[in-house]
């Protein structure tokens, strides 16, 4: 009897955990036997081994402005009570898939982050890393219950994405809006700097104009002045 890498089977008679077997080859003629011999049904039950990840994506969610997002959520879960799990679960079952424990477990998931993400701004939901720590700890709240049945019991839970089609386009225009504000304002800088130019070139000129007409006011007095003597000089 072969227990693949990554995985243990526990063995249950009548619903009660009688022992577990670690990855390996197992003869049927070693202890297992034991757990055989009985007239009592005998169950063995692979389970993954340690820590188990589970990838959940939730859509259709909303911010407080309605704008459609969606999340990743990461869950770690472990085995704790496998007699819970095998007689809440397995009692019934030949297999119990991850698509089934996620089937379970989305609803729940979708309702707690629908609650959280529609009270917090998009911004918030896609930059506040404070914010994801809030979300993970409203779904550990949501989920204890359900999980705790399972037989098992959170490790961790991530949000791993925050994506949303509309707000990526509502960043492209906010994006765009600033680009065109910032050309605009560099126009009217570049403007201003010119009539400043242009200002500081007009009254340079107008100097120039005024310092022209002084000194061509004392060439003319200079010349009346000059004719005057000479006409004493010829009178006398």
């Amino acid at each position: 009897f072969i227990v693949y890498d990554g995985t243990e089977a526990i063995i249950f008679e009548r619903g009660v955990l009688r022992g577990r077997l670690a990855a390996g080859e197992h003869d049927i003629d070693g202890p297992i036997r034991k757990f055989l011999r009985g007239d009592d049904p005998t169950a063995l039950i692979l389970v993954d081994a340690g820590d188990v990840a589970v990838d959940f994506e939730v859509a259709d969610l909303a911010s407080a402005e309605h704008i459609a997002l969606g999340m990743g959520i990461r869950l770690v879960i472990q085995l704790d009570r496998p007699e819970e799990f095998y007689v809440n679960i397995m009692k019934d079952r030949r297999r119990y898939l991850q698509s089934d424990f996620k089937a379970f477990l989305q609803p729940e998931i979708f309702d707690a982050l629908m609650a959280f993400c529609s009270t917090h701004p998009i911004d918030d939901l896609y930059g506040n890393s404070d914010l994801r720590r809030q979300a993970q700890e409203q779904i550990q709240s949501r989920l204890g219950p359900s999980i705790d049945r399972l037989g098992f019991r959170i490790v961790a839970i991530n949000v791993t994405t925050v994506t949303s089609d509309d707000y990526d386009v509502h960043r492209g225009k906010l994006a765009e809006g600033e680009m065109k504000s910032r050309g605009q304002a560099a126009e009217r800088d570049q403007d201003q700097r010119s009539n400043e130019i242009l200002t500081d070139r007009y009254e340079n000129e107008a100097e120039f104009k005024a310092a022209r007409l002084k000194v061509l006011q004392r060439v003319r007095e200079n010349v009346a002045a000059d004719r005057s003597h000479r006409t004493l000089t010829v009178a006398e």
